[in-house]
């Protein structure tokens, strides 16, 4: 079974620099969360000024600790990229070997981003899975 997140657990959130550097931005509520997809489809422009401008401009992401995040990529209002990846802790034989589980999605709206990012709040890591593979 993989690790769950109570609800006391804080989910902190992440942006990128415009040298692609992350920046944690500190812990969120999931109504907070909310209002950043809202900043971020907001500020959408036809054109950037650079490839890395475009990227920080319109990437980031939501993480419950340093083995289970989402990174999300709004690159239109319609063409959304969507990446959770979870690390789960194994051992093979004398050798804790984590497993990584990736599941990317295009996601065509703000409301289905919007449901996607809520049940990462909700949902403990093993019903995230399952959620995130439909």
């Amino acid at each position: 079974m993989l690790a769950s997140i109570s609800m006391n657990n804080s989910i902190s959130w992440y942006s990128l620099d415009n040298n692609l550097a992350i920046v944690e931005r500190g812990a969120v509520p999931k109504d907070g969360a909310f209002r950043i997809i809202d900043d971020y489809f907001a500020g959408l422009k036809s054109h950037y000024e650079s490839g890395e401008e475009a990227i920080a401009s319109t990437v980031f992401g939501f993480q419950k600790n340093q083995s289970e995040f989402i990174e999300i990529g709004v690159d239109s209002v319609t063409d959304i990229a969507f990446k959770y990846e979870v690390s789960i802790p194994r051992k093979i034989v004398f050798f804790n070997m984590p497993r990584i589980i990736q599941k990317e999605r295009r996601l065509r709206s703000k409301e289905d981003l919007k449901a996607m990012v809520s049940a990462f709040y909700d949902l403990d890591s093993d019903s995230y899975l399952a959620h995130a593979s439909v």
